[in-house]
């Protein structure tokens, strides 16, 4: 398995999509909750082996419901998988103008799973794999945990699976991004919606630990975004189902969202005294 860039692709080639993978209907909360709590990428400590399966079972069955309130709020389901077979149909169309080859969904906590990807290829003639991880960034908790439940999956079947590149890092290749969208990153209101109102510019600090620490100032122009643009309700829909409650201030609507456009960035990683 070879790691890379956009590789060059020959006939028969297969490429896969990674993705989180969410539940298809309110039912499907709990199992969902439990398969990403199950996953030992993401529960590891001495003897986890033993108790995550029990863990998995107790914080699934404990979250379901407080879940499933917040899928009810955006359509009932989450619409990661239709979004993503979306763009595996409009690569595949792309890539056949010149090749042979299909594209697949592989998700990693619901269907289509990982193993339902990797039984199908087993079964075709398939001349060369490309898996392309489509997580916003690197963590061994996304990339890296699809990458081993892939190999995995290919142990489990007793199977060697074609030569293989990954496309781990497309997301930060400037030929592949619009560099000056930083995206939906929050919802403001209050003293910070009235300073943007009157001065649309903000800076932006990011930091990362993957595979070294890193940290950038991102200065932008801010793009206030009303309830009625379809990106508001995208934004909104990502703070009900990733707040951690205890944090934030409960709150069904907000007067804006916002996108940052970037303008100019400066690297603030902290220099290395010794080597």
């Amino acid at each position: 398995m070879s790691d890379g860039y956009i590789p060059r692709l020959h006939m028969s080639t297969c490429v896969v999509l990674f993705q989180l993978g969410g539940p298809d209907s309110l039912e499907a909360v709990e199992p969902f909750l439990f398969n990403l709590f199950s996953d030992p990428d993401i529960i590891q400590f001495p003897f986890a082996r033993l108790a995550r399966p029990v863990m998995a079972r107790l914080i699934s069955s404990h979250r379901a419901r407080h879940v499933q309130e917040h899928y009810a709020g955006i359509g009932g389901r989450s619409p990661i998988r239709e979004l993503t077979e979306r763009q595996a149909v409009a690569l595949e169309a792309e890539l056949r103008l010149s090749l042979d080859a299909r594209v697949l969904v592989a998700m990693r906590y619901w269907h289509p799973l990982c193993k339902e990807a990797v039984a199908e290829i087993a079964n075709d003639s398939v001349r060369q794999l490309v898996l392309l991880p489509l997580y916003p960034q690197y963590s061994k908790t996304t990339t890296g945990s699809s990458l081993n439940d892939w190999t995995r999956q290919w142990a489990t079947l007793g199977a060697t699976p074609p030569p293989t590149q990954v496309v781990r890092e497309f997301y930060n290749h400037p030929e592949h991004i619009d560099w000056r969208r930083l995206g939906l990153l929050e919802i403001f209101e209050g003293t910070t919606l009235r300073n943007l109102m009157e001065r649309p510019l903000a800076s932006v600090l990011w930091t990362g630990n993957s595979p070294v620490f890193v940290s950038f100032q991102v200065d932008c122009v801010v793009e206030l975004i009303t309830p009625e643009h379809p990106r508001y309700r995208f934004s909104w829909a990502m703070r009900r189902l990733f707040e951690y409650e205890p944090f934030h201030v409960v709150q069904t609507m907000f007067p804006y969202a916002y996108t940052f456009w970037v303008c100019d960035w400066r690297d603030k990683t902290p220099k290395r005294r010794y080597k």
